[in-house]
């Protein structure tokens, strides 16, 4: 007994045991209503469990033969003897690339395990018995991960009728075209680098005039002086009456060119002969419109890098250009990935545009891409050329962005599914969520690195997986505000505050958990494309972007929340509503 309380005081005083952090490493312990200290020191140790993020049991215990010869526990030897001695209670990064690549510390839970049933529950709960069945037969049928929490692989939705029409040759000189180019751009405060987008718009070789039309809306810097020094005809708007749609189509009623160019204050085209490739493609294919992929700016956050990355694939134009005809089978997916349309860079003859217009105050290129399609025409999506653009935007944008996007799918497309849920339940989904990424960024802050990608997205894996044996909080984390913008701090902290503790003390039954994990294995997906390893500037930037997809993955929520109101809900809808549509 001694002995042990001996052992105990030195673990205890040593500062390398966290009860929280060997809890949340194993959640079942939590049911046992076991001292966490006790169990290291009986069993745990045993079973390759670490104390804390500063010491790593099956490391310490592997390179240290006669720890394995003795079966000491490691961390008891450590503090006795090993650290006196020089010896590591961490591997270096070096040694941490090696035995990161080497280890397999994390269970892959079952296809029939509790876990899943209860996923299962949960999402027939939220979206009806037949989208589940659909759901488990596209995962079957297309790649072998289960139901539970192994989300999705970057988005790659075919429909099986779907043809990839191979492009013609492109020209290897530039042969001028006898037409003229009509430049559409929507501008506000476009600020100084907007002179380099003007210039680079009139120097276009190949064609006999090039026209730009700017539709201000109330530019107070230097935007007008810009579109002047370079002879841009200029259309002012008030900030008032500006929508993605009006703006373009006052803009196209005012050009006399023979083709429109729709294109954004903040793109570059990255050569003088992009917009003759751009052309090139649609009069030797036959298309009604092109439009290119985005090149991220070299200060692209990595969150940005990643949606765009994940949105190519999609399209299936990452390395490859596409032309898009109407699929055979037509729902919210075929559509949105056969009519796409990309008002970065969209050209179209001015007769056609003038048949169609751009219509929404919201995604106004794709509508007129599905449209176009439905009607007959094609399109054509260049991922070969491309157009240099990119924002790092703040997590308070993407909360708004995806609230934004599934208002828009909901009204737009009939077959979209609105999941059952409710505000009254979700915020405190929410809460769940929020209070376990504060948790997973502070481990994620001390991990050792540089790791590998795979070692990573196997942490990520575990740490998710624990989750869903947790009940919901009884109070608000500490969130590291250097992450998280002051607006979306400010929002979640007010929403949770508020309404997001009803169900303390419960065991979770959420459907948030899941969406969110599905929308970080795109990172994880992502950085095993991108990277060789995770240093710390790169774990810094990952961070940002879990806090990012987080943001984006509760507005998505919340729109669902906003298309089942009842009216007897005690959070203000109308005001949430306002609050979330507002200037995206």
């Amino acid at each position: 007994m001694k002995l042990f309380q001996s052992k105990r005081n030195l673990v205890k005083n040593s500062g390398l045991f966290d009860a929280q952090y060997y809890l949340d490493a194993n959640p079942d312990l939590e049911k046992l209503d076991i001292d966490p200290l006790k169990h290291f020191l009986e069993t745990g140790w045993q079973k390759g469990y670490n104390p804390s993020a500063h010491f790593d049991t099956k490391y310490y215990a592997t390179v240290n033969a006669d720890v394995l010869k003795e079966n000491e526990n490691p961390l008891i030897h450590y503090l006795r003897k090993g650290k006196k001695e020089g010896r590591k209670a961490l591997p270096d990064p070096n040694e941490m690339w090696q035995f990161s690549m080497k280890a397999t510390p994390f269970k892959k839970t079952p296809l029939l395990s509790y876990r899943n049933f209860q996923f299962a529950i949960n999402y027939i709960k939220a979206y009806g018995l037949k989208s589940f069945f659909n759901k488990v037969l596209n995962k079957i049928f297309s790649r072998p991960i289960f139901l539970g929490l192994r989300g999705s692989n970057p988005v790659k939705l075919l429909d099986a009728d779907k043809q990839f029409i191979p492009l013609k040759p492109r020209r290897s000189t530039v042969e001028p075209y006898d037409v003229s180019i009509s430049v559409i751009i929507p501008c506000l405060n476009a600020g100084d680098e907007f002179q380099f987008l003007l210039k680079v718009l009139k120097a276009q070789k190949g064609f006999k005039d090039i026209e730009i039309i700017i539709v201000d809306s109330g530019s107070t810097d230097r935007t007008l002086d810009f579109a002047e020094r370079f002879n841009a005809k200029v259309i002012q708007i008030k900030p008032e009456e500006f929508s993605h749609s009006y703006a373009r189509n006052l803009g196209a009623k005012h050009a006399s060119g023979d083709f429109l160019l729709f294109t954004v204050q903040d793109a570059l085209p990255p050569s003088d002969t992009w917009l003759h490739e751009m052309f090139t493609i649609l009069s030797d294919n036959q298309v009604a419109a092109v439009s290119c992929a985005e090149t991220p700016r070299e200060d692209a956050d990595l969150f940005y890098r990643q949606i765009c990355w994940n949105h190519y694939n999609f399209l299936e134009v990452q390395n490859a250009d596409r032309i898009f005809s109407l699929p055979k089978v037509q729902n919210h997916i075929s559509l949105r990935q056969n009519g796409q349309l990309s008002d970065l860079a969209n050209l179209i003859s001015r007769e056609l545009f003038e048949q169609y217009q751009y219509r929404l105050n919201y995604a106004e290129d794709i509508d007129l891409g599905i449209r176009l399609i439905k009607d007959g025409y094609k399109l054509a999506f260049l991922g070969t050329t491309r157009i240099i653009h990119s924002h790092n935007r703040p997590a308070y944008y993407f909360l708004k962005r995806g609230y934004v996007d599934n208002q828009f799918l909901s009204d737009i497309f009939s077959d979209f599914e609105v999941p059952k849920l409710h505000i009254e339940s979700f915020v405190p989904d929410i809460a769940f969520v929020f209070r376990f990424l504060a948790e997973l960024t502070e481990k994620l802050a001390t991990l050792p690195v540089p790791i590998s990608p795979d070692f990573f997205a196997g942490f990520i894996e575990n740490q998710f997986s624990q989750q869903l044996s947790r009940k919901y909080p009884e109070d608000l984390p500490k969130t590291p505000t250097t992450h998280l913008d002051t607006k979306a701090l400010s929002f979640f902290e007010t929403i949770i505050g508020q309404h997001g503790f009803t169900l303390k003390g419960k065991p979770y039954n959420g459907f948030l958990l899941q969406a969110y994990f599905g929308y970080v294995n795109i990172t994880t997906s992502y950085l095993k494309t991108a990277y060789e390893t995770i240093n710390e500037q790169l774990m810094s930037e990952i961070i940002s972007c879990l806090y990012k997809a987080f943001s984006i993955v509760v507005g998505a929520h919340l729109a669902y929340c906003a298309k089942n109101r009842t009216g007897d809900e005690s959070i203000d809808m109308d005001a949430l509503h306002k609050t979330l549509m507002a200037g995206v």
